[in-house]
Order: C-alpha cells, then sequence, then structure tokens
C-alpha cells in the first residue's frame, strides 16, 4: 500500500469494531478536524502505550475464545467417544496431526501413540485438505483437548502408498 510511506498513516474500519478503529476516529477528531491537539507528536507517546494495550488485551481475548471453544468442543465429544467421523487434516507436524470434523470439532491423533499402540514401523504421507475416517478415542480434560484415531490400519496405508 503506497501510504505506507508516508509518515503519518492511519487506516480504520468501523469504529464500533475494535478500540484501535475507535482510537483513530478520536485523534482524527482532535487533530485534524476541532484543532485541539496543534502537533501530532504529542500523540505519538501516549498512541504506542494504547497500541501495546490493546494488541496485549486482543492476545488474552483471543487466547480466552480459544479455551472456551475448546472447553465446550471437550464436553460435547465426551458423549461421542468411540463414534467414528470424517476430518479434514488442518495442519502436520512430526507429533501429530490436527484434525477437523465435519461437525467443527477441532482433535489431534497423536502419531506417536498411533504408531506405538498398532506396532507400526512407518511414517504417514498424508497432505494437508486430505479428508480421513477418524474415531474419538480419549478426551485431555486438562487440555481440553480431543484425540483422535485413524478408523483403520488400511486408511494409513492408504495415505502411505500415494
Amino acid at each position: 500500500h503506497y501510504a505506507l510511506a508516508l509518515k503519518i498513516y492511519g487506516q480504520f474500519t468501523s469504529p464500533i469494531r475494535r478500540l484501535g478503529d475507535y482510537l483513530n476516529h478520536v485523534f482524527l477528531d482532535h487533530y485534524y478536524f476541532n484543532k485541539k491537539v496543534k502537533n501530532i507528536d504529542e500523540l505519538e507517546e501516549t498512541l504506542e502505550e494504547i497500541c501495546a494495550d490493546i494488541n496485549h488485551s486482543e492476545i488474552i481475548a483471543e487466547s480466552a475464545e480459544k479455551m472456551c471453544l475448546e472447553l465446550e468442543m471437550s464436553k460435547y465429544m465426551q458423549e461421542h467417544l468411540n463414534k467414528q467421523f470424517k476430518a479434514r487434516i488442518i495442519s502436520m507436524d512430526h507429533k501429530g496431526i490436527k484434525i477437523m470434523t465435519e461437525n467443527n470439532i477441532m482433535g489431534y491423533i497423536d502419531l506417536d501413540e498411533f504408531y506405538r499402540t498398532n506396532k507400526l514401523e512407518t511414517n504417514y504421507f498424508g497432505r494437508i485438505g486430505d479428508e480421513i475416517l477418524v474415531t474419538a478415542y480419549w478426551i485431555d480434560r486438562l487440555r481440553n483437548r480431543v484425540f483422535f484415531n485413524f478408523n483403520t490400519k488400511k486408511h494409513l496405508f492408504y495415505h502411505t502408498f500415494v
């Protein structure tokens, strides 16, 4: 965006949605329209502190929202253990696979646990976006995480050789 190179730049949306957007409206009103502030530099130090507080508050709010969602998902899944679900892979790393079921439940497949319990020495070569069949088998109530397993070994090997 060309305006980012300017010394003074602000962008905002609806002032109702976020405090940062609201402050843009307030500062614009004070500086430009009502001339309550003669020098924009007067606002700079205050603005940096306010922005740091806003950022910190948004991080806390997002974390709280995530924790609430995980809690409600784990409560719901308590009644659906040992049931089969269609799911999509949304991320992967060397420890496991993060999935989202078709009814929007976030869950995990612990690959170390899967290979250990099924005595397999192969690797999973699925891709993000792949649809898989999973079974909910355990809920970690301390972290409110739902753990799933591949539905069958056959499904695992199908992805291993694709």
